[in-house]
């Protein structure tokens, strides 16, 4: 039977996929950190250390690399098949969820520097700006509060798209128009989730509320 060396061994463990081989690898990684050091008068092969540890150097960068790679798919294939999924109404009032937040955010930050005249607007903005990204999180768990706070958004939106229209300045005015389309995107939603069917059902007589998102 033939033996594997330290190295083999390692990139066996890698190779495997799995979380349990990767505890020998670690338990080797250990040993070799915790070797017992050569003791006064004995010499070690500088040459031969070097060269170890760009071999292991290169074995960590494949893993890093490899990971990346995964985790990449992981991150962007589900997102495709799940916009791919939301009705044409609910992906419409995400992505103006999305960007409510980021423009008011954005008017927030240019408020700041305008004086205090600016205080509630820049307040507006930064509770529309969290509304925005709470209900987005909500449709994305497909949460049976995703009705409720949806509406508190579009209040929100309406009040703080009024306070922007006051205001002279381009992002007040920008940040105005966007609210305006996010607040009308989810009053459709939630009209259409009033009239699809399965809002409010009944099992064994008692009432139970159902996801709308």
């Amino acid at each position: 039977m033939t033996q594997q060396g330290p190295m083999e061994h390692s990139q066996a463990g890698i190779s495997g996929g799995r979380y349990g081989q990767s505890q020998e690898y670690g338990r080797m990684g250990a040993r070799q950190r915790g070797g017992i050091p050569p003791q006064r008068g004995q010499q070690t092969a500088p040459q031969e250390y070097g060269q170890q540890g760009i071999s292991q150097q290169g074995v960590g960068q494949q893993m890093g690399q490899g990971t990346s790679t995964s985790g990449g798919q992981q991150m962007t294939q589900p997102g495709g098949q799940f916009d791919d999924q939301l009705p044409g109404e609910m992906r419409v009032a995400l992505e103006d969820f999305e960007k409510a937040a980021k423009v008011c955010d954005w008017c927030a930050d240019q408020c700041i520097d305008e004086g205090p005249q600016m205080a509630e607007c820049i307040r507006l903005c930064r509770d529309v700006a969290d509304l925005g990204t709470l209900n987005t999180k909500l449709i994305a768990r497909d949460s049976v509060f995703g009705p409720e706070l949806a509406e508190v958004f579009a209040t929100a939106a309406e009040e703080c798209a009024s306070e922007c229209m006051r205001h002279q300045n381009a992002h007040c005015q920008e940040c105005a128009s966007v609210l305006s389309r996010a607040v009308d995107s989810t009053y459709r939603l939630l009209d259409k989730l009033q009239t699809t069917e399965g809002g409010v059902s009944t099992q064994q007589g008692i009432p139970t509320q159902q996801s709308q998102f």
